[in-house]
């Protein structure tokens, strides 16, 4: 085809114009462009011949639907891998904002706030890291509404805030996870795959030392369940696998925070199925090896809080340990273990009960402030009770200031009635030992009765069949082996 002059002098003209609006681009700029997309040239672009400039050019990353997506994602990041992935196919509004920016090491803030579906969904992720694999993988693929928000940031060492916030789905959940973290393995794990509302956040925060607050609030189902867990822990190996695989409403929160040492504050609070079960456990201990496995494998309500916290164990630690764990009912296992001063102090308590009924205090209250290595352990396990204003198993092993005191008590009880106290107030308070082996293996059938109680001997009210009501018939501690039948006034002649 023929172009004419004039037609030609229009399209040099109309060309050169354009280009004058247009702002000078650089070479470097483009370079700047690529690596905000986190696509690194080097893995594109050769040189060469002209046949082989771009060899292996990616895809380029998708746009998102909705408004105010994936913005401001991959920003002036230092050092190698850093600030990749971020802020990519989410859909709906608000979604992916604010993700690893001004992370300075290798390894740092990547795979951020991806495939979300909602609103409000895997924002402010992977921030403000510095040194070695930290901020990664954090509020992804979260379905509902504000999920997956707030995890991974401003932690410093190596190998912190990693997989936080991912695969929920509800509203309000896996946020404010694996934060300020100092050190090396900390904050890591934490509030992934939960399903409900308002559950696994502020988990794994503010840890200080190595692996602390990682594995905590995942796979939980309800509401309100795994939150506050594995936090503000100082030293090594605490607050770690801390409110998981619970099924309910209120359970598994508050616990693993707070502890000083090694070993402190994990496994607590994890498996329960019912109504605030296993809150509350495991923290504020000092020392080695204390306030772990606690409040876990509960079903029922109220059941499995307040075990193994504040615990100050010395020389070989182990204190405030395996309490609260697997009972059936209501205000079942509650504050055993606690504010112990010594080694080896209340552990074993408040474990395997079973209770149907209103009112009972069952399994609670045993091995707490011990200030002498070996006490207060093995209290108030495997009883059976129902009915209603029970005490059972309850208030044993507490206050000693002599080793070897204040264990065993109160447990393999059958009581079946209301207002009775069985296996309850023995070995508190000793100061030249005892209060060991008292108030066990008791059958309790009728009401108002107190057997194998309130005693600071040895191996007293154990094994006795007490049949009947109106009032006690064996009395404080008391001795083993009975068979009493009391009839009741209406039925003597």
């Amino acid at each position: 085809m023929k172009v004419s002059t004039q037609m030609t002098v229009a399209i040099l003209a109309l060309s050169a114009s354009s280009a004058a609006a247009l702002p000078t681009i650089s070479v470097d700029d483009s370079f700047h462009a690529v690596s905000r997309r986190g696509i690194s040239s080097g893995s594109w672009w050769s040189t060469g011949t002209a046949n082989n400039l771009f060899s292996s050019f990616p895809s380029w990353p998708l746009a998102t639907s909705g408004s105010n997506n994936g913005n401001y994602n991959g920003n002036n990041n230092y050092g190698n891998n850093s600030g990749s992935n971020s802020g990519s196919y989410n859909s709906g509004s608000l979604n992916g904002n604010l993700n690893s920016n001004n992370n300075q090491g290798n390894y740092s803030g990547n795979q951020n706030g991806n495939n979300n579906s909602g609103t409000g969904l895997g924002n402010v992720n992977g921030n403000n890291n510095t040194g070695k694999s930290n901020g990664n993988q954090n509020g992804n693929g979260n379905s509902g509404t504000a999920l997956g928000n707030a995890n991974g940031n401003n932690n410093s060492g190596k190998n912190n805030g990693n997989v936080n916030g991912n695969g929920n789905s509800g509203i309000s959940t896996g946020s404010g996870n694996g934060n300020g973290n100092t050190g090396k393995t900390n904050g890591n794990n934490n509030a992934n795959g939960n399903t409900g509302s308002g559950s696994a956040d502020g988990n794994g925060n503010g840890n200080t030392g190595y692996t602390n607050g990682n594995g905590n609030a995942n796979n939980n189902w309800g509401w309100n369940n795994a939150n506050g867990n594995g936090n503000g822990n100082y030293g090594a190996y605490s607050g770690n696998q801390n409110g998981n695989g619970n099924n309910g409403t209120g359970n598994g929160n508050a616990n693993g925070n707070g502890n000083t040492g090694k070993n402190n504050g994990n496994n607590n609070g994890n498996d329960n199925s019912g109504v605030n079960d296993g809150n509350n456990n495991g923290n504020g201990n000092s020392g080695t090896s204390s306030g772990n496995n606690n409040g876990s494998g509960n079903v029922g309500s109220n059941s499995g809080n307040d075990n193994g916290n504040g615990n100050v164990a010395v020389s070989s630690g182990y204190s405030g340990n395996y309490n609260g764990n697997n009972n059936s009912g209501t205000n079942v296992g509650n504050t055993n273990g606690s504010d112990n001063t010594a080694s080896g102090t209340g552990n074993n308590n408040g474990n395997g009960n079973a209770v149907v009924g209103k009112g009972n205090t069952t399994g609670s209250v045993n091995g707490n402030a011990n200030s002498a290595n070996g006490s207060g352990n093995g209290n108030g396990n495997g009883n059976i009770v129902k009915g209603t204003g029970n005490t059972v198993g309850s208030y044993n092993g507490n206050g000693n200031s002599a080793g070897g005191s204040g264990n065993g008590n109160g447990s393999g009880n059958i009581v079946l009635g209301s207002g009775n106290t069985v296996g309850s107030g023995d070995g508190n308070g000793s100061k030249s030992g005892g209060g060991n082996g008292d108030g066990n293996g008791n059958v309790v059938i009728g009401n108002g009765q107190s057997v194998g109680s309130n005693t600071s001997g040895n191996g007293q009210g154990n094994g006795n069949i007490v049949l009947g009501n109106s009032g006690p018939v064996i009395g404080s501690g008391g001795s083993n082996g009975n068979i009493y039948l009391k009839r009741s006034s209406e039925q003597q002649e």
